[in-house]
């Protein structure tokens, strides 16, 4: 579950998205904002508790930061971070105009069970493996009705 998301220049928070129940993690954002050296990490995950905040830098001094529940592991929160600097770049009048769209970009996240294109390609995977399978052992089951056919039409 993505809770938080945040876009900064520096330590300086310019749009952020939340919940009312998880707004306590803006402070423990606001110290990691300044710690962040953009040139030795510009893509670190720090953990607390059972939330890990993910940060990704850019060349230009922009921050994007989520936090997600360490369940829902890395790849899904950078590929929401990669996402979010994608459209915070091509909103005109950013950061002002960004709010909207990054609640939106937030709450698709949150309510996608199929966020991660991985997970969603080995249940796919999966769902096949099931198809052939079944297929496969209802060719065995007609050979072996074809089989007891024949034997009984043969005298």
């Amino acid at each position: 579950m993505l809770v938080l998301a945040l876009v900064a220049r520096g330590s300086d928070v310019l749009v952020e998205s939340h919940d009312a129940e998880h707004e306590r993690f803006l402070t423990a954002a606001t110290a990691i904002l300044a710690k962040i050296d953009p040139a030795t990490a510009p893509r670190l995950s720090y953990a607390y508790e059972q939330w890990l905040f993910h940060y990704m830098a850019d060349d230009e001094g922009l921050v994007y930061l989520a936090v997600a529940d360490a369940a829902m592991g890395r790849r899904v929160p950078f590929a929401f971070l990669a996402e979010m600097q994608k459209a915070y770049r091509a909103t005109p009048g950013a950061p002002d105009a960004f709010q909207e769209p990054l609640d939106a970009l937030r709450r698709e996240c949150h309510a996608d069970p199929d966020a991660d294109p991985i997970q969603r390609a080995q249940a796919e995977l999966g769902n096949v493996k099931d198809v052939i399978t079944r297929n496969v052992e209802q060719i065995l089951s007609r050979g072996e009705q074809i089989e007891a056919s024949r034997s009984a039409a043969v005298p």
